[in-house]
């Protein structure tokens, strides 16, 4: 009787341990780093945005290969921006500030896609995705402010009894460079064969500047947002191109 009771445990474990492994074999392990796909894509509203503020050119692009449930993500983009008190005019007499700036800036790191989590007979990986991942950032830029300083006080005469005269002042920064992390998560969708609409929510954080004079500080870095946020939110809208590795 005891034999009998030990051999049926037996064989109930031996039958759980094959299940199982069946189960992780049909879910994580058959293709695990296997490359399916490369996705090339654009940002729309960066795109957007350009097209809307003629003082803005904004672009990003993005570029991930699938390994089964896994995309090692590369990002790339670049920006130029400018500022002034009265944009009417570019005479800085008449204007009490003027910014510009330009750089580019760099993200790499993984995601996983949240939807293969299902029999990989059924489910291409390198279609829809909804995925959670983290990124490295760094960008590169140059910027630099020039600002008039006055004094135009006037007494009941309507004379002008400035103590100081209007200086015009310059601050810049050739070569100044930012770091940060990301939280990321959004999908992938396929609108039409390899064509795919995707959004994307950053959570950044951890920013912090390399090198340059610290007491300018960049009014908006290129693929962060505005310099004086060390957190901030960002969504972005891509249009991706898949180009098929394995059928």
């Amino acid at each position: 009787m005891r034999k009998l009771l030990l051999s049926n445990v037996l064989a109930g474990i031996l039958g759980l341990t094959l299940v199982n492994a069946q189960a992780v074999d049909s879910l994580d392990e058959v293709g695990k780093y296997e490359p399916l796909a490369l996705h090339v894509g654009v940002s729309v509203n960066n795109i957007i945005r350009t097209v809307l503020r003629p003082d803005d050119t904004n672009y990003s692009f993005q570029a991930d290969v699938v390994l089964g449930r896994y995309l090692m993500v590369a990002e790339y983009g670049w920006a130029e921006l400018s500022r002034a008190s009265d944009l009417e005019s570019i005479d800085i007499a008449e204007n009490p500030f003027q910014y510009s700036s330009r750089g580019s800036f760099f993200r790499i790191g993984p995601d996983v896609n949240l939807l293969t989590n299902q029999a990989k007979t059924s489910f291409r990986a390198d279609e829809d995705i909804i995925f959670f991942g983290l990124r490295f950032a760094r960008a590169q830029l140059s910027h630099d402010l020039t600002f008039v300083t006055r004094d135009d006080i006037t007494d009941t005469n309507g004379n002008n009894n400035a103590f100081w005269p209007q200086q015009q002042l310059m601050a810049q920064n050739n070569s100044q460079a930012a770091i940060w992390f990301e939280m990321t998560a959004g999908m992938k969708v396929q609108l039409y064969r390899n064509i795919f609409l995707g959004y994307n929510l950053r959570f950044k954080f951890a920013r912090n500047f390399l090198g340059g004079d610290p007491s300018l500080v960049p009014y908006e870095i290129p693929g962060y947002g505005f310099g004086s946020q060390d957190e901030q939110f960002r969504f972005d809208y891509y249009l991706f191109y898949r180009i098929p590795i394995k059928r």
